[in-house]
């Protein structure tokens, strides 16, 4: 009985002093199982500065990803793009369900491209997963970028240099365009590649990534937080005649963006009103921000302007309009006539 009760006294300290080594490595087989279950916690976590706002879980896990290795807003933007006008960012699509054709968010090609799409999926069913998971193919997709493990040199002939050289060299673009047609020929080499569809789509990303947290924080009458304002209305139906959040038509949205960060219109309503109150600049020294106009469906007697946007640079407007009609961003095509806007007084010319 005595050792009994000495076994029994013993018992608990043994248990208080294993407890926090037993919690220690329950903690640590979490985080190496979450990984591999292709878990999704970085959805919630947008970073600071990164806004998220109407993209959807999987969009929004992509660019959590691209972020966590390293990568901007710019360039994270750039690669969404591509991804965007190959798959509508949805890892699940194949191109002929079945068949031979491009699968994934970046449509790698099963038996067509020298076998990437074949070697991906093969890498996925040796780790115990499905092609179509986002985990496997943005796994994948970054060792293609790096040229390592098992994707190394499976990525277009077009660049035949190393991935860190090549992940310097897209680094260093500056622009929207740059990044997005530098990443396509490095990683699509697409055959039809509709450069200004996926410079459109990637300036749609960056706009919506940069109005994140930081948002709030935009000065009144700033560009950036006109451009703030008009992305919070992305995918908004077009409305005759409608000037407010309720639905817009192309020049009431403009109005409403830029009157809402204090800008004064001084009463313009229509196109031609709004291009009459700014100033015209040329097409090649227009900026982020600036108005831009086309002389198609003009409603009214006298007026020439008939359809209204807000330039985002790179070749790109947001606008109320287009098909499906509604808030988006697309090309602006050849024939726009830009003008500025006058910065109210309280924000100066530096905001520009």
């Amino acid at each position: 009985r005595g050792a009994a009760a000495a076994a029994r006294s013993v018992l608990p300290k043994a248990a208080a002093a294993l407890a926090p080594v037993l919690l220690a490595a329950c903690l640590v087989l979490l985080v190496a199982f979450l990984p591999a279950a292709g878990c999704t916690s970085a959805v919630a976590d947008e970073g600071a500065g990164w806004g998220m706002e109407g993209l959807s879980d999987t969009e929004r896990a992509i660019a959590a990803y691209l972020r966590d290795k390293g990568l901007d807003q710019l360039h994270v933007a750039a690669i969404m793009g591509n991804m965007y006008q190959e798959s509508n960012c949805r890892p699940e699509v194949e191109q002929v369900p079945g068949g031979a054709g491009g699968i994934g968010l970046c449509q790698w090609g099963h038996g067509v491209d020298g076998g990437r799409g074949d070697a991906m999926a093969a890498w996925a069913a040796s780790r115990g997963k499905e092609w179509s998971d986002l985990y496997v193919q943005l796994d994948w997709l970054w060792a293609e970028m790096t040229n390592e493990g098992p994707a190394a040199n499976q990525t277009s002939w077009y660049f035949a240099f190393s991935g860190p050289l090549q992940m310097e060299r897209f680094k260093a673009q500056t622009t929207v365009s740059g990044a997005t047609e530098f990443w396509q020929l490095w990683i699509e080499a697409a055959g039809d590649a509709r450069m200004e569809q996926r410079i459109a789509y990637a300036n749609r990303y960056l706009a919506i990534f940069r109005a994140g947290s930081d948002a709030e924080s935009l000065p009144a009458g700033s560009v950036e937080a006109v451009v703030a304002e008009a992305h919070k209305h992305l995918g908004l139906p077009y409305v005759w005649g409608g000037t407010t959040p309720a639905g817009f038509d192309c020049s009431g949205f403009v109005k409403w963006c830029f009157e809402q960060n204090g800008f004064d219109l001084l009463g313009a309503r229509t196109a031609q009103q709004l291009y009459d109150v700014a100033t015209p600049v040329a097409a090649d020294e227009a900026v982020r921000g600036d108005i831009v106009c086309f002389t198609y469906g003009a409603p009214n007697a006298g007026e020439s302007m008939g359809h209204i946007g807000i330039y985002l640079g790179d070749g790109t407007m947001i606008h109320s309009g287009g098909y499906p009609e509604m808030v988006q961003v697309s090309p602006t095509g050849p024939n726009g006539y830009y003008a500025r806007f006058a910065a109210p007084a309280a924000a100066g010319e530096e905001d520009r």
